[in-house]
């Protein structure tokens, strides 16, 4: 069973608006919203065109967009190697997604879209930040910062992932990020039992044991991945961050 519709459509050119809203009013939808956007490329078929609506319950996420924008933005992360999380997003949707049509456009897309070394560097850097709670915890805990603990450890947890996602070239965003035990489960370089033990940290958050939770999961899952990939890391920031777990 499936809780929601999430599909893509790609085109030489995006129809007008009113076109593409014909669809949705024939088939009975409710609550339809339309969201013209622009990847701002100044190319002629920059134009895109997102729509929300619902059909007997079911909510409906429609996204229209061009093939040459789609073109502009594997370049964006694979040459240009922008690592932000909209454009990690939508380069998981290309490999995760089931395609409907157009086998051979998908097929050529995910050729491009290939996990490259560059951006495996790329995005180990921009993950690689883990705030030293095993230093400061003691003097934090008694100065009433119990949201800003919870919100290191949940970044903790994404840049944990996002490490470990990088050094097995799978593509990972922090954006709505769901159905974490299957993306997991694909990770073939990784501590055991990842999803649990990320579970059990939040399970940690909530009885309030913050402080042991971060340093064993951060500390274990850290090590863990120097030991395994010590020729991926940049020299500049494998041997700073062993400083600060020394």
């Amino acid at each position: 069973a499936y809780s929601d519709l999430d599909m893509l459509l790609y085109y030489a050119r995006v129809p007008p608006d009113a076109t593409i809203a014909k669809a949705p009013r024939e088939v009975g939808a409710e609550r339809y919203q339309g969201t013209p956007w622009s990847d701002e490329s100044g190319e002629s078929d920059e134009r895109g065109y997102s729509e929300r609506y619902s059909v007997d319950d079911i909510e409906c996420q429609i996204g229209h967009m061009s093939v040459g924008s789609f073109d502009r933005e594997i370049r964006r992360v694979v040459v240009d190697l922008e690592v932000n999380e909209e454009p990690l997003k939508i380069m998981s949707g290309l490999f995760e997604g089931l395609p409907l049509f157009g086998n051979q456009l998908i097929e050529r897309w995910r050729r491009e879209a290939v996990y490259t070394p560059a951006l495996q560097r790329a995005t180990i850097e921009k993950r690689w930040k883990f705030f030293p709670w095993w230093y400061f915890e003691e003097k934090l805990r008694a100065r009433d910062a119990t949201v800003w603990r919870y919100e290191v450890l949940v970044r903790s947890a994404y840049n944990i992932v996002g490490v470990l996602a990088a050094v097995n070239r799978l593509y990972f965003s922090t954006l709505e990020f769901k159905r974490a035990s299957a993306f997991l489960s694909r990770l073939e370089v990784a501590p055991p039992n990842l999803a649990a033990r990320l579970d059990g940290r939040a399970t940690t958050v909530c009885a309030d044991y913050v402080a042991a939770g971060a340093r064993i999961h951060v500390i274990d899952g850290v090590l863990y991945v120097l030991s395994r990939t010590d020729k991926i890391f940049p020299p500049s920031i494998a041997p700073g961050v062993m400083d600060k777990l020394a």
